[in-house]
Order: structure tokens, then C-alpha cells, then sequence
């Protein structure tokens, strides 16, 4: 009955997004990735009612955006253990939705590590969800983390900081030759290349700020 799609004018957007993640127990067939799939999917991306329930107001049109970043975080303390797609299935279909641009997608995951050893409570470790992440260069968590200020800080800065990450149309054929300027000063020491997202990544402290025009050249293989 709470609005689904909150933004900025809905009022005590604070209280809202509290009832809204209270999502209660029904089953234990952890499906979070394909929940994700499922929301940003026809129907439900462009209805704002499902035409599939009786339910009012059941849709998610408005909340995706062509001109706004896509975050995604998922918080569970147990894997994405009932998914028959695999994860590359989902990276591809999140990518998609932003025309193929890494850098519009932030996929963050809270969840149980790898160490299981350091957090005793969970029940396993959030192994796909962290593949995911990783895949798209977000930040991942500890669910069992003792300072949830900082790993919410983390959390924020991938998904609402200035844009640091500057995705190549093509793989260069010599990252050592890459030349980055901003507003046409050449940037030197303040920027990495990551090559499995094909990207260009600055130090946080280096991000450009916004309306700067950044250039990008490298070679080409032949």
C-alpha cells in the first residue's frame, strides 16, 4: 500500500523505504538475482499496475531511467541458491538495460563472505551475488560487518559519487599507451585501466567533476 518507486518529493521517504523492505518470511527458495531480473522486466518495468494480480499500484514503471545510473544491491545472508540462469545471464541482461555501458551500473552485494569463518551467523556464503558485483566493479560486503558506517559509505559512493569509471568501445592494443584528458589537460598518476571491464578508472579523489569532457585515445590492434 506504500509507494513503490520512491524519489526525492515523496513524503517520509525515510518511513517508506523502512516498511518497504520489511518484506516478511514466506519460503526459504532464495531467488534475488532473478527478483532483480524480474522487477526491471516486462511487465512490471513498464506498468504501473500488474495486469497478472489484483492488486492496485503494483507496477514499477518510472523507476527506470535512460538518463539515470542503474543501482542494484542485494543484502542476504545465504546464496542466490535457486536460480537455474547462470550469473553471466543476469550481467548481460542488467548491462543491456544501459545500452551496454558499464559505467551507468552499480551492482553492490551484502552478504555472507567467503570466510565463513568470520561471520558465524550467516548461512552461507553469497558466492554469485559477490560474482556479480565483482563483474561489474561494485562494492561487496560483509553482512556480518562490525561498521556499517563505512561499508554504507562504500556502498554510496559506487552508486551516487561523482562517475570515475569510463568504459573503452574498443580493447586497446597497448594499455601502457592510453592518454587521458580532462577538459584537455592531460591526467597522469590518477587513473588505473581495468582490463575485464574494459575501463577507465579514476582514483576517488580524482573523479571528474560533473560537465567536464573527458578523451580518452589508445591504439588499436590490428
Amino acid at each position: 500500500s506504500t509507494p513503490r518507486v520512491i524519489s526525492p518529493t515523496t513524503p517520509n521517504a525515510a518511513a517508506v523505504f523502512a516498511s518497504n523492505v520489511r518484506v516478511g518470511l514466506c519460503h526459504y527458495n532464495e531467488l534475488g538475482l532473478e527478483a532483480a531480473y524480474r522487477a526491471l522486466s516486462d511487465p512490471l518495468v513498464n506498468s504501473f499496475d500488474d495486469p497478472r494480480t489484483p492488486l492496485p499500484n503494483d507496477g514499477n514503471a518510472g523507476f527506470l531511467r535512460s538518463d539515470a545510473r542503474l543501482s542494484i544491491v542485494f543484502l542476504s545472508d545465504e546464496d542466490d541458491a535457486f536460480a537455474a540462469k547462470p550469473v553471466s545471464f543476469y550481467e548481460t541482461f542488467f548491462k543491456a538495460l544501459k545500452g551496454g555501458d558499464s559505467t551507468m551500473l552499480s551492482i553492490s552485494a551484502i552478504v555472507g563472505p567467503a570466510n565463513l569463518a568470520t561471520c558465524p551467523t550467516a548461512s552461507s556464503s553469497g558466492t554469485r551475488y559477490m560474482q556479480l558485483a565483482n563483474s561489474t566493479g561494485g562494492v561487496v560486503e560483509s553482512i556480518c560487518t562490525p561498521d556499517w558506517a563505512r561499508s554504507l559509505q562504500n556502498l554510496s559512493s559506487s552508486a551516487f559519487g561523482p562517475k570515475r569509471r569510463f568504459a573503452l568501445s574498443e580493447a586497446p592494443a597497448d594499455p601502457a599507451q592510453i592518454v587521458v584528458e580532462v577538459n584537455g589537460v592531460p591526467v597522469v598518476g590518477t587513473w588505473t585501466f581495468d582490463a575485464s571491464s574494459r575501463s577507465v578508472v579514476f582514483d576517488e579523489a580524482a573523479a571528474p567533476p560533473p560537465g567536464s569532457i573527458v578523451e580518452i585515445t589508445y591504439p588499436l590492434g590490428c
